[in-house]
């Protein structure tokens, strides 16, 4: 068996969102949910998230233009791709269920 100390967690966490968005289980309030994550001790180990990975992965609203309104004139920019994402912490049965 490997394990990780938090410090190399952190420091890898921390290169991965360079380029991508990690995701995590975060304690918010009394409920934990797969949030955005900068650091390793924002993580939340102890406890089983309410809702299934997959809302994190399948966004509810997605930007697909934005416009640009001066005076008269109206202009549409297609919204950029969205970045990618690493999901961390996912309990098997929700990879099962994505894959």
């Amino acid at each position: 068996m490997h394990t990780i100390t938090r410090g190399r967690l952190d420091r890898w966490l921390g290169g991965l969102a360079q380029e991508k968005t990690p995701i995590a289980p975060v304690a918010d309030g009394s409920l934990t949910l797969y949030r955005e994550v900068a650091h390793a001790d924002q993580i939340d180990w102890s406890t089983r998230p309410l809702l299934s990975a997959k809302g994190a992965l399948f966004a509810q609203t997605e930007r697909l233009l934005t416009i640009d309104r001066t005076g008269q004139q109206v202009t549409l920019h297609a919204a950029p791709p969205p970045g990618g994402q690493v999901i961390v912490g996912v309990r098997p049965c929700d990879v099962r269920g994505i894959g």
